[in-house]
């Protein structure tokens, strides 16, 4: 709910703030929670980028490749700030009083428009105007500073509250915000004495500060690079501006991976056409035909009668092919074979002699 003039509800949260600052120290509240969670889940983004290289998947490495560097910079930072608040003394408590930090609830609602108190959750949150930077409409953030974690590590998170984020990382809402935390940068120390000292109304001006300034150098995502999306062949981060569309199969292409196709002249991506292997001319798939001898896909130009130059038209053989007879130039002609004389035939007929009978043949 919007704070309120009530001098009963600014109160108590003064009071709950002195509580704050007069309690344990920024060191009692550090903690290594998580860390395994963020060491898991970079040995599972580093097996899908070392799987994508060994298959040769151009534009899946590149954005394994991103999001490991960005869990290692988060991963680093976090180790970086649990070391210096362990090591590091902690400060004095802070030396504002009761007065001094109604006055300081107070006075925000002189800076921001919108300044909200979520007393259950014990949270101060303002709202900053829309971040324009470079021409890039950012929307208005939220700076909710967590009141329980005053002199913790991350006591406050920036919410996009229409949110314009990276078109390659959806988590970064800002070139300096990922994940609800800002990249404080060369501001870091100021922010962190602001709050140790109670001047809540000075650390909020300083965080919408940083929030309106851009640095090319330390921007997750570069606002050149905002509505950058990856190339579907080579993984090259294009903007719209210089990317160009696959008309068979709608994948993004950069201006150096988009192949135009000469029968039709429209823009494709390398799986989706060829060149003929002729002309050497490239074409997209629904401009090839395949030769009707050898399939080989070719152009229209290299095709005769739906062959291609390697599959010459076959010898046309006449309509009436003239029947000559066969003739013998030597022919060895055996001497047919003497005549079998059958038993009766050849037989010589003998006279009957004294004592025997003639019989007929």
């Amino acid at each position: 709910m919007p704070i309120p003039e009530s001098r009963r509800l600014l109160l108590r949260a003064a009071l709950f703030l002195e509580e704050q600052y007069q309690g344990p120290s920024a060191a009692a509240s550090l903690s290594c929670e998580s860390l395994p969670g963020r060491c898991q889940q970079l040995q599972r983004l580093e097996r899908q980028w070392r799987r994508a290289l060994v298959r040769r998947y151009a534009a899946a490495a590149a954005e394994c490749q991103s999001r490991l560097g960005t869990e290692v910079r988060l991963l680093s930072r976090e180790l970086a700030t649990l070391a210096t608040g362990l090591l590091r003394p902690d400060p004095p408590p802070a030396s504002l009083n009761l007065r001094e930090l109604w006055e300081e609830l107070q006075s925000l609602n002189q800076e921001f428009e919108n300044v909200e108190l979520h007393w259950r959750e014990r949270a101060l949150a303002v709202t900053t105007e829309r971040i324009v930077l470079e021409d890039v409409d950012l929307g208005p953030f939220e700076i909710r500073l967590d009141l329980n974690q005053l002199r913790g590590p991350a006591p406050y998170q920036i919410r996009a509250l229409d949110p314009s984020p990276a078109a390659s990382q959806s988590r970064v809402t800002h070139p300096h915000v990922q994940q609800e935390q800002l990249c404080e940068g060369d501001g870091k120390p100021v922010l962190a004495r602001a709050l140790q000292e109670g001047r809540l109304g000075e650390f909020c001006l300083l965080v919408r500060q940083i929030l309106r300034t851009y640095n090319a150098g330390s921007a997750y995502v570069p606002l050149s690079e905002w509505t950058a999306l990856p190339c579907s062949d080579c993984g090259t981060q294009t903007n719209d501006e210089d990317a160009s569309e696959c008309r068979r199969c709608g994948s993004r292409l950069c201006e150096r991976c988009s192949q135009l196709c000469l029968g039709c002249s429209n823009s494709h991506c390398s799986d989706c056409g060829q060149r003929c292997p002729h002309c050497d001319d490239w074409f997209c798939e629904h401009c090839l035909n395949q030769c009707e001898r050898c399939a080989a896909a070719c152009c229209d130009d290299c095709l005769t009668e739906q062959r291609c130059p390697h599959c010459p038209d076959p010898v046309e053989e006449p309509d009436h092919v003239p029947c000559h007879p066969p003739t013998v130039e030597t022919a060895a002609i055996s001497p047919s074979p003497p005549e079998t004389a059958s038993p009766t035939s050849g037989a010589a007929v003998q006279p009957p002699r004294l004592g025997q009978a003639a019989v007929p043949a």
